[in-house]
């Protein structure tokens, strides 16, 4: 995840360079995070990730040329190790499901704090998601009301419901291992069953499940 001094490297993505310059410059004041680069626009950004290799690029959505959607899409298949943070004025359900489902582990609003960005960031850099809590709470009524004629949720394995449960509790995978005493690479593949189970692409997606299910009655095996 991060470089040998623990740093979390960002790379900033935005079109807009007064944003994108008081962003970087706030960030730079923050102790645990490095950043390494920026870009002016997705074709930019995809160049400057390839070259610098962060652990997070912060991505806004609405860019010309190559947005941020085509952007989080190339990086992701070149290079699937990177988490991406979107940070937008968009907040439009088609952008938000879009993002979800090209793998962005974290979608916030421009108008959230600083304090937020950077508690999202080391979120996001350690593999866990992180939404504004009005995007969570979008996300979560796509899941809790799916469209008729979908498929009941399947019967799952005694520790995969539990991993679920926790997970839908907002427990990262080292605390979800901590709680049930196993090793976090197999919380990960877990966390790989269960999306495929749900018919979901990434951890972030079966993370909002989790938490519009909560109080769900699980079948197990």
């Amino acid at each position: 995840m991060a470089n040998n001094n623990d740093n979390i490297k960002v790379l900033v993505c935005d079109d807009h360079s007064i944003f994108r310059a008081g962003l970087i410059g706030v960030l730079r004041t923050e102790p645990g995070i490095e950043v390494i680069g920026e870009a002016r626009d997705g074709f930019d950004g995809i160049e400057k990730t390839m070259e610098l290799k962060p652990d997070v690029v912060i991505m806004d959505v609405l860019m010309p040329e190559c947005d941020g959607l085509q952007a989080l899409n190339t990086i992701l298949t070149r290079r699937p190790e990177t988490k991406v943070l979107m940070l937008t004025i968009s907040m439009t359900d088609d952008h938000l499901l879009q993002s979800l489902r090209l793998g962005a582990q974290g979608y916030l609003s421009k108008g959230a704090d600083i304090d937020e960005v950077v508690g999202a960031v080391k979120a996001v850099a350690a593999g866990n998601a992180m939404f504004s809590p009005n995007i969570a709470i979008k996300l979560a009524e796509q899941f809790r009301y799916p469209e008729r004629g979908s498929k009941p949720t399947p019967k799952m394995s005694k520790r995969e419901a539990e991993v679920l449960k926790l997970l839908g509790q907002g427990l990262g995978n080292l605390e979800i291992a901590n709680a049930i005493s196993i090793k976090e690479s197999t919380v990960r593949s877990y966390l790989r069953r269960l999306a495929r189970k749900l018919n979901l692409k990434t951890r972030a997606e079966v993370a909002i499940y989790a938490e519009s299910h909560q109080d769900m009655t699980i079948e197990t095996l």
